[in-house]
């Protein structure tokens, strides 16, 4: 539910705070989404639901404000390297042995510079959308074979070993996985 609430709620908080300064000025919201918006990764069930969410709140949210003068981007990074990334990788060897079979650009790992980079970059043009890094947008192209039973079957073969994996070093922490991870919720 955490994961939820920042990445989807705090989003949409965020997005309402801003929305009458916006209006004053015909300016431009970035909505950071992810790559996860756009397949369903085992083990990752609430990230994924909730940038999937994200992705749409951007859209519908686009739409109600551009009769304002008001542009709405979507970001969707694949993984940037910040430190909820390389704890994970730390913390879980079965997340670091699933990322590295992730097909390319899903696997990459993006600086925060570069994201950063990027992101200036989609602001500066009122871009509809932006991806880190740039072939993810073909992901994004593909994401009705990313969800088909096919890809279902594929997947799943791989989540069969994988999720107890993790689940299995999770439990073995004895916490949330990551040392900068606030401790206080699940």
């Amino acid at each position: 539910m955490r994961t939820v609430e920042v990445n989807l709620i705090g989003v949409m908080r965020t997005a309402a705070a801003t929305v009458p300064a916006l209006v004053d000025r015909g300016g431009y919201l970035l909505i950071v989404s992810s790559a996860a918006a756009f397949a369903a990764l085992p083990g990752m069930a609430a990230c994924c639901a909730s940038k999937a969410g994200v992705e749409q709140f951007g859209n519908a949210v686009r739409l109600e404000l551009a009769h304002r003068g008001v542009a709405v981007g979507t970001a969707h990074p694949s993984w940037v390297d910040t430190d909820l990334v390389r704890e994970a990788r730390a913390d879980l060897p079965a997340f670091e042995t699933a990322l590295a079979k992730l097909p390319w650009p899903l696997r990459r790992t993006t600086t925060v510079t570069e994201c950063a980079e990027a992101f200036v970059r989609a602001i500066e043009r009122r871009s509809r959308r932006v991806y880190v890094p740039r072939a993810v947008a073909g992901v994004q192209a593909m994401r009705s074979v990313l969800v088909s039973p096919l890809a279902d079957r594929l997947v799943g073969r791989t989540a069969r070993a994988t999720v107890p994996l993790i689940e299995e070093q999770s439990r073995a922490l004895g916490r949330g996985f990551g040392v900068s991870t606030p401790q206080g919720r699940p």
